[in-house]
């Protein structure tokens, strides 16, 4: 199905083109996006923690996020990631068994749009490269 995402202007390197590129830019996580929150809240693990949240606005910064994440041309999309999650350390023990329920749910997106298993990988590796300051540890 990401055949119909078309990519963006292209930033490849010497070493090949971004994660973002290769997903198909800015309509590929955009729509990425709306499947991961479809997942997330339909997730009884986790759906609790945005039971009070404006997922419209969340939603923007995760497409901030992500691109800068997978390597789109952005380095600038709001607070790090361990302030903007404290709260929900602190007052809510976001824990790594919730961490991986949002990973989970963002392979389930990957899948619905048919990427293949390699590019699932590729995508869940750079991802887990935050935990630990998602956590704040």
């Amino acid at each position: 199905m990401n055949s119909k995402l078309t990519a963006g202007a292209s930033s490849n390197t010497a070493s090949g083109p971004s994660l973002y590129e290769v997903l198909g830019g800015k309509p590929a996580i955009d729509a990425l996006v709306g499947a991961l929150y479809f997942h997330i809240l339909n997730d009884t693990r986790i759906a609790h923690f945005f039971s009070n949240t404006d997922i419209d606005a969340l939603r923007r910064y995760q497409e901030l996020f992500l691109t800068s994440a997978l390597g789109g041309d952005i380095t600038c999309y709001g607070p790090a990631l361990s302030p903007a999650h404290q709260r929900l350390v602190e007052a809510h023990s976001l824990n790594d068994g919730q961490f991986d329920a949002v990973l989970e749910c963002a392979k389930r997106a990957l899948r619905d749009f048919g990427y293949d298993d390699a590019l699932v990988v590729s995508v869940a590796e750079r991802l887990e490269s935050t935990r630990n300051d998602v956590l704040g540890r």
